[in-house]
């Protein structure tokens, strides 16, 4: 049987079927030719005085070609990488498209319509109030800055600009629903920078940082106890989360979102807010870190709770061996292994053989096989129960 060659585009009008850029595969961002031509204002007064009047229904017909172009050309991919088994994280680009006409009269009434929110509980911060320190990092939404605010330390995530106004829209819906929790174990957003040209949220500042750096860090020395409760405080804020009226589901479980307070307290960050992340990652090129994805979200099957579940069970394995899942492996390696031959972290022996077990449950490949936060929770419990710990 002749081997089939999977054909890329290379016009410059479709970005690359994928590419690996230090995460996992994905999908190109799918251009769309709206206002692609140059506007009356780059060109000399003189010269578009002398343009003679464009012909309306001949520039709408090859806009529309276009598109249609970008469209076939697109499922044609689709449908080869179908027959290889390339495993693909999934856009907008390969979704049914609704009617042009349809979205063509959405985007007239949006621009028409004003926008309105009830914001709940949500303190509103303008940029002005802010004194901002040292960048800190750089998470899912955008950079991290120390600052204060009121006279108190706090933690500025800037968002990436340029997001679409429903995009927006839901960012702060979703900002009021998480101006509602409050759990020692989940990170505080005590208000957020709604204006025009500015979008931020002000959590509190965690002293030790991410759990990442905690573990790695030769002047810290970690008891197995810390590193039980490490495992406890985060699976208790995490039933908080997936209990709570509006489930909310974090979608990036893994250590760099873990932070530590002085106490050893797990604070957990950078949760919800799907869709701002979504379209980050298409403006940014990444795609989430494929060491912590379960083998249903590498397969562009639908985000669980039990995915989460999964990616608790990686955390719970870097706080007792304190390495980087998969080290040595390339992004590539790490989701076609998980995917298709059940991959996971190798378990020394020395581990406790309760959390072993913890591990080997959650990272189950089939989801329903795959316990709650509330049945971890509950056998957390009773493991330290049996042992008498005080916690």
């Amino acid at each position: 049987m002749p081997t089939r060659t999977l054909r890329i585009p290379t016009d410059g009008r479709v970005r690359g079927f994928y590419h690996l850029c230090g995460s996992p595969i994905r999908v190109g961002k799918h251009m769309t030719y709206d206002d692609q031509g140059e506007g009356e204002g780059d060109r000399s007064p003189s010269l578009a005085a002398a343009d003679p009047q464009p012909d309306v229904e001949n520039q709408e017909e090859d806009a529309s070609e276009a598109r249609d172009l970008v469209d076939n050309v697109a499922q044609l991919m689709l449908h080869e990488a179908q027959e290889m088994q390339i495993p693909l994280y999934m856009s907008k680009q390969y979704t049914k498209p609704e009617p042009r006409e349809e979205r063509k009269a959405s985007r007239v009434v949006e621009s028409k319509v004003p926008r309105r929110h009830k914001l709940g509980s949500l303190v509103t911060i303008q940029m002005e109030e802010i004194k901002f320190g040292h960048m800190i990092g750089e998470g899912a939404f955008g950079r991290v800055y120390k600052a204060m605010w009121k006279r108190t330390r706090v933690a500025v995530k800037i968002l990436h600009s340029n997001l679409t106004d429903d995009v927006v829209d839901e960012f702060e819906k979703e900002l009021s629903i998480m101006s509602l929790l409050h759990h020692p174990n989940i990170c505080r957003l005590l208000g957020a920078v709604l204006q025009s040209d500015w979008r931020a949220l002000v959590v509190e500042l965690v002293d030790r940082g991410s759990l990442w750096h905690v573990l790695r860090s030769h002047n810290t020395t970690l008891t197995p106890l810390d590193r039980a409760k490490f495992v406890l405080d985060t699976a208790r804020g995490m039933k908080y989360l997936h209990h709570f009226n509006r489930p909310i589901l974090h979608r990036d479980m893994k250590s760099p979102n873990l932070l530590v307070q002085n106490d050893f307290t797990i604070k957990i960050s950078d949760f919800g807010l799907s869709r701002v992340k979504t379209q980050i990652q298409t403006m940014t090129g990444s795609c989430g870190t494929v060491q912590w994805m379960a083998p249903e979200v590498l397969g562009n099957r639908k985000y669980t709770e039990k995915a989460d579940v999964y990616s608790f069970g990686i955390v719970v394995w870097e706080i007792f061996t304190g390495e980087c899942p998969y080290d040595g492996m390339s992004p590539i390696q790490v989701g076609l292994g998980v995917l298709n031959r059940d991959l996971r972290p190798n378990i020394p022996l020395y581990l406790p053989r309760f959390f072993t077990r913890l591990m080997r449950m959650c990272w189950a490949r089939e989801p329903e096989r795959r316990p709650s936060f509330e049945e971890i929770v509950e056998a957390l419990d009773e493991h330290f129960k049996a042992r008498m710990v005080v916690h």
